[in-house]
């Protein structure tokens, strides 16, 4: 399940800290490998603001936390895995504030 994918990862950091949506589970999250590295027990229980305080030490924002999650998950060459989308509370920016977005609603099509 972790394998490595190649390819550029600007502004990511090499590894950050994550909850699992679905459990709350504390989970670590490395750049560029699919799925993520579940913690032992006794440190799976951490919310949210404690993960973004331990990133934050790290130098990592939520944005970038944000990025690394749906990477790990959706893969690495989707827009969400790009910490420029992603505002200072990492949450979406809107499209038309984004600076040179690699992903616009312009060129997204539906099949």
């Amino acid at each position: 399940m972790n394998e490595k994918i190649e390819g550029t990862f600007d502004g990511l950091p090499e590894q950050c800290w994550g909850v699992l949506n679905t459990t709350n589970e504390l989970i670590l999250i490395k750049r560029g490998i699919r799925g993520y590295f579940p913690q032992e027990e006794e440190n799976a229980k951490l919310s949210v603001e404690n993960v973004d305080m331990i990133n934050k030490r790290n130098g990592v924002t939520k944005g970038q936390r944000k990025a690394m999650e749906n990477g790990s998950i959706f893969g690495w060459s989707i827009p969400a895995s790009n910490p420029a989308i992603y505002d200072d509370f990492g949450d979406l920016k809107e499209v038309n504030k984004l600076k040179n977005p690699r992903w616009t609603n312009k060129n997204y099509k539906r099949r």
